[in-house]
């Protein structure tokens, strides 16, 4: 499916383990560990502040995020689906889609609530033209779901005194915790890529573990962040290329009718498939080594006031350039016609 161009040498992997965690930024964004160490260093920020006063204090959250995120809520929060009795909303662009900012800002203003946005899925997405993760108060990015980078991630603040939070956390952590966890990653999809069978059960036990302590490892790699900034101009091109083909080709059905055209670089791509055709082809995909799920999907854009319909889901990465991508699209047309 995505052949990973790995590229760091063994020498290069453990060397990790010694980089201190330096004052590193993106622009105006913070690089940190992870995704989830993001979501963990903005929690704990939001309750030193005293948004957030003890374990039960609710944040409203989407549903079908993933147990791995709602995971790294609960030592500072516990997610829930219902807004009210809230004071903070989890704002998910869901596979690089944006919400409604201008209606969830409205809706979250007059109930008084903070907004953070998930941009795991949208680091370079856009609103009306204005970058996704600017809106709220709080943001995080997931570098590592767009290319190979270790564990890689990002925070941003409009509350000055949140960076200063962050450096400080950052000094005072070990790097133990990145050497595994960066070591693990790399020897993962080392695995899944030659998929071998042989370390199977070993291997979801150790993401399992790796995951659970992602949220307590904040500090960012120097050799992550350098592949990071060695691909993403090329993987957010190529993204934002392949989701115009696929726009482009399947125009006459409509799939992505309900999605925007531009300023959009997706992690994956909702379709709105008939109902009757989306089984068959998500099996055509999967037999051809094309991932392709079916999901929910808010056509509403709107937490608050969410439609959630059944889409096919589709990757749209480098990976799929060339010839997975014709595949991909010959099946559809197949079963469109």
């Amino acid at each position: 499916m995505l052949n990973i161009e790995l590229g760091p040498k063994a020498s290069e992997i453990f060397s990790e383990m010694t980089v201190n965690g330096k004052t590193m930024y993106d622009g105006n964004i913070r690089f940190v560990g992870s995704g989830k160490a993001a979501i963990g260093l903005i929690l704990q920020y939001m309750s030193l502040k005293g948004i957030l006063v003890n374990k039960m204090s609710k944040i409203f959250v989407p549903p079908w995020m993933g147990t791995w995120v709602y995971a790294s809520f609960l030592p500072y929060a516990f997610p829930v689906m219902d807004p009210n009795d809230t004071n903070v909303v989890w704002c998910y662009h869901q596979y690089g889609f944006p919400q409604d900012m201008d209606r969830l800002r409205d809706i979250a203003s007059s109930r008084k609530m903070l907004i953070i946005e998930d941009c795991a899925h949208a680091c370079a997405s856009e609103y009306n033209k204005q970058s996704l993760g600017t809106f709220g108060d709080y943001s995080l990015y997931s570098y590592s779901k767009f290319c190979f980078c270790f564990a890689l991630g990002g925070v941003w603040s409009r509350d000055p005194d949140f960076f200063s939070f962050v450096d400080a956390v950052v000094s005072k952590s070990s790097s133990l915790l990145r050497f595994i966890t960066n070591t693990f990653k790399f020897v993962d999809v080392l695995n899944h890529q030659r998929k071998s069978p042989m370390f199977a059960n070993l291997m979801d036990a150790g993401r399992d573990m790796t995951y659970a302590i992602y949220y307590r490892q904040p500090i960012p790699g120097n050799l992550g962040i350098r592949l990071w900034n060695k691909a993403k101009k090329k993987e957010l091109k190529v993204r934002r290329e392949n989701y115009s083909l696929l726009r482009d080709e399947t125009i006459r059905w409509g799939l992505c009718d309900y999605l925007e055209e531009n300023g959009i670089t997706p992690y994956a791509v909702p379709l709105d498939v008939p109902r009757q055709k989306a089984e068959k082809i998500i099996q055509e995909l999967n037999n051809a080594n094309i991932w392709a799920g079916l999901r929910r999907f808010d056509v509403a854009r709107c937490m608050f006031e969410p439609d959630y319909q059944k889409c096919v889901l589709v990757p749209i990465h480098s990976g799929m350039t060339g010839t997975p991508m014709r595949k991909m699209l010959d099946t559809l047309k197949k079963n469109l016609c």
